[in-house]
């Protein structure tokens, strides 16, 4: 293996034929040890490169990130300074995040280096990967299965498939692409809801503090069961490709929908996709991305946008809605606790 093709992946810089020579040398298990030393190296330098403490707060980095934008108002010489810090905290990010995309091994490989991290939990057979608030990760399984991680989601599940069923379990939004294998079901696992499918690409969406529980059906088909505390789940049906189906979580009322999908799951490509969403909704949705909380006045709950964002600074996509609503906004300084950590920074939004 050229180290060469090692720092340009790590960089996030790959050709497609370098990602597949890495991707192949990583699963094949060869030079395990080798792949660490350079991992655990790429880490170091990277550290003393930008002058930064080896147990980094990932969050203060993607608060950075977000903030890009203040950096208009800095002299050029400050302002290049800057950018290229944020480039290095990338570069460390890549070494966290761009891993899993070369499959369960390269994670294992390299559990004892991060496993103080907060990116990804290890048990002896059973891997977490978690997608930071502010980033999405892509995660592909031994079986061949991909799955990408909106915002604030996690993903459970087995270093090795065994037995007749390939479980996994998700906190947030996946989207899958599941590989075909008709004598094994893969089946998703949320609080409310079980997904079952052979071969197919669909969007789940569970996140803890929402009030329901979405699926959307590209291709293939899947079987939907409700969880349930008895022995067996029960079945609420089959889906078909273009449908949208929607769980209240306290009601256990079930609503379909069919055609104009993209939109639920346009975040795999850095879209966020609004048709007459609440402001609310949005707020939510912004608020993994952030890492913000919003503080919405009861007069304006009701109002409604219909837009697409793509990766847009988060005051940009506020100043686009006060143009087009009769709002305004207020951002907080973030308050530093008593152990030196930040509150998340408020945004409170009221009728003008």
């Amino acid at each position: 293996m050229d180290r060469k093709i090692f720092n340009n992946y790590i960089d996030n810089k790959c050709t497609e034929e370098e990602y597949e020579v890495i991707s192949k040398w990583i699963i094949s298990g060869k030079d395990k040890e080798k792949i660490k030393g350079w991992l655990r190296e790429s880490w170091q330098n990277l550290a003393v490169e930008d002058s930064m403490e080896p147990s980094v707060d990932f969050q203060a980095i993607l608060d950075k990130v977000h903030h890009e934008i203040n950096l208009k108002n800095l002299p050029q010489e400050t302002k290049d300074n800057k950018i290229n810090k944020i480039k290095g905290w990338y570069r460390k990010m890549a070494a966290t995040l761009l891993l899993p995309l070369i499959g369960t091994l390269g994670v294992l490989l390299i559990k004892d280096f991060y496993q103080e991290q907060n990116y990804f939990k290890v048990k002896p057979d059973e891997i977490e990967i978690i997608a930071p608030i502010g980033a999405r990760v892509v995660v592909q399984l031994s079986d061949g299965t991909e799955v990408h991680l909106n915002y604030g989601s996690s993903l459970k599940y087995p270093r090795i498939f065994t037995g007749d069923k390939r479980t996994v379990s998700l906190k947030g939004e996946g989207f899958f692409n599941v590989a075909h294998d008709p004598e094994n079901p893969f089946i998703v696992h949320t609080s409310n809801l079980s997904i079952k499918a052979l071969g197919t690409s669909f969007n789940v969406s569970a996140y803890p503090n929402d009030n329901f529980v979405s699926a959307t059906l590209k291709e293939g088909k899947v079987v939907l069961e409700k969880n349930s505390k008895q022995k067996e789940d029960l079945i609420l049906g089959k889906m078909v490709p273009g449908q949208h189906v929607r769980l209240d979580k306290a009601t256990g009322r079930l609503t379909c929908s069919k055609g104009n999908i993209e939109r639920y799951y346009a975040w795999k490509e850095g879209k966020m996709v609004f048709e007459n969403a609440t402001i609310g909704s949005i707020a939510d949705k912004l608020g993994r991305k952030f890492n913000v909380v919003f503080d919405i006045s009861e007069e304006i709950k009701d109002l409604t946008y219909t837009v697409t964002l793509e990766d847009d600074p988060l005051e940009v996509i506020l100043d686009l809605m006060k143009e087009v609503t009769a709002i305004r906004y207020t951002i907080y300084p973030r308050k530093k606790a008593a152990d030196g950590s930040f509150s998340k920074q408020k945004i409170s939004i009221e009728k003008r």
